[in-house]
């Protein structure tokens, strides 16, 4: 029988209670086990991916993750370095915290860590009922591997946000032409623009100069006129060519309709460059945003009849808080949580 610390939401010991590996349904509202995640990155590069054992729960599919359920007694740290040797045979003293939070659905508090190692490449060692093969894979590989093949979506976002081949980039007059370029792509295929801190309004009723003031004018929180709110908004733009991929708008606070509609964030990602994962990545860009300026809890809607934008808030982790008509856009909306 396996015993596991209880934690609180705070990620606290919570003295006199234990719980017992096989009965998490039973656990209480507020209490979690910790779980712990490894990320092994090769000083070449590459990644250590994974190949769950076809008779485990998601069968064959490949991790970019070694780790487990912490035993009683064990410390987040303890909890990796055994997981991570015992799952590879890979021994590490350090490694380094990526994110901790807690997952309510399976009454979880992850921790997670990045494993840097220069181990012979050919020593990994499969666990006997747990994983059956290993690779090594470079970041561009991994970012092409389907939704199918890889379960560890969140670590496929942290190796994409640090591949270094995509930014966010405050707008400036050298991004005008890009800028107009984008937003005449969405009218060319007809497609609703969203995120674009109002470029599109402005580039039809006025200049791309006059948008630029509007969007450092919302900086200024101080002499904002309510019920406007402070936003930030950036353009997404790959490395390789400079190109405006994307279009953000995060939102520092929120009226009593962006709270009940329309949350933090909205954003696009322009037609031609969809289907290519840049909207979930973008979207963790803008939450590490987030997270700096301090909200712990990101709202973002989108269509009830849109599951590529579900999708996408659930890869960041959204958790649906409800559902409901809006009168303002005139369909099912669904508001999601995610916490930071």
């Amino acid at each position: 029988m396996e015993i596991w610390d209880a934690y609180d939401s705070e990620y606290n010991i919570i003295e006199g209670m234990t719980l017992i590996r096989g009965e998490e349904s039973s656990i209480p509202d507020g209490v979690y086990h910790l779980v712990c995640h490894v990320l092994v990155k090769h000083t070449d590069g590459t990644y250590l991916l994974m190949q769950r054992d076809p008779r485990k729960p998601y069968p064959s599919m490949w991790e970019a993750t070694a780790g487990g359920s912490a035993l009683k007694g064990e410390s987040p740290i303890e909890c990796a370095i055994r997981e991570l040797r015992e799952e590879t045979g890979i021994a590490a003293t350090k490694l380094e915290e990526i994110r901790r939070f807690v997952w309510d659905p399976t009454r979880s508090f992850y921790v997670e860590y990045l494993c840097i190692t220069d181990c012979d490449k050919d020593s990994v060692v499969l666990q006997e009922g747990e994983t059956v093969a290993y690779k090594w894979a470079t970041a561009d590989e991994i970012l092409l591997m389907k939704s199918d093949e890889m379960l560890s979506e969140w670590m496929r976002r942290y190796i994409s946000i640090n591949s270094g081949k995509m930014k966010l980039v405050f707008p400036s007059i050298e991004y005008k032409d890009k800028a107009i370029d984008y937003i005449n792509e969405f009218n060319e295929y007809g497609s609703d623009i969203n995120g674009s801190g109002s470029l599109d309004i402005y580039l039809k009723e006025s200049t791309y100069e006059k948008w630029l003031e509007k969007v450092i004018s919302y900086i200024d929180i101080a002499n904002l006129p309510e019920p406007k709110v402070p936003d930030l908004t950036y353009f997404y733009v790959r490395k390789e060519d400079d190109r405006i991929v994307g279009m953000i708008n995060i939102r520092l606070a929120l009226n009593d309709f962006l709270r009940n509609e329309g949350g933090h964030i909205g954003y696009s990602v322009r037609p031609t460059e969809r289907r290519k994962n840049y909207a979930t990545d973008m979207l963790a860009l803008a939450l590490k945003v987030c997270g700096r300026v301090g909200i712990k809890e990101v709202l973002v809607s989108c269509d009830k009849e849109n599951p590529a934008s579900a999708g996408v808030i659930r890869k960041c982790d959204g958790i649906l808080k409800r559902e409901f008509y809006s009168e303002t856009f005139g369909e099912t909306i669904r508001m999601y949580g995610i916490k930071i």
